[in-house]
């Protein structure tokens, strides 16, 4: 005999158990409800979206997301589910990147790789060097940190500027 789902459903009919679990007139009302908030939910988001801040690649990704995810609670039966299905959507939408975050993480790259290599090792006694290092490390923190391409090279400038108050070794 096969496991029942449902404890209550231990001493009675396996057909009962079967009928007792299809959904009420109610509850179903309530699914179809909840479907239809979610998706509107779901599709608000992305027309709030401006295509003007994403590539067409980044923005394909947004009705790619919208479609899987209506297809999912389209075959949900449950409200919990689909409320969590309508959260992971969006969820998984924030995380497509806009034009601005790929500008902004190679604007941040290319700031650490400047002040990586901005002096020479050779032309530092080792305690200046360290200094020195000690400049780079911070500024690379405050890189990490900053949200706008301006913030990025403020800090580089300031960094530089650093930097080049130390003296360098002239053997």
């Amino acid at each position: 005999m096969p496991v029942l789902p449902n404890a209550k459903c231990a001493n009675t009919s396996l057909l009962w158990c079967l009928i007792s679990a299809i959904p009420t007139a109610s509850q179903m009302q309530e699914v179809r409800q909840a479907r239809s908030e979610t998706k509107q939910l779901v599709e608000d988001y992305v027309k709030s979206i401006s295509i003007n801040d994403y590539t067409q690649e980044k923005y394909n990704e947004f009705t790619t997301v919208l479609e899987k995810y209506s297809a999912l609670i389209d075959n949900s039966i449950s409200v919990i589910e689909i409320n969590e299905l309508g959260l992971l959507a969006i969820s998984e939408m924030n995380k497509i990147e806009s034009k601005f975050s790929i500008l902004l993480k190679q604007t941040k790259e290319q700031a650490r790789q400047q002040l990586l290599s901005y002096k020479k090792r050779d032309d530092y006694l080792t305690d200046d060097w360290f200094i020195l290092q000690t400049i780079i490390e911070s500024a690379c923190i405050k890189i990490d940190k900053a949200i706008t391409q301006e913030e990025v090279t403020k800090i580089v400038t300031n960094a530089k500027m650093s930097i080049d108050k130390i003296p360098t070794y002239s053997g």
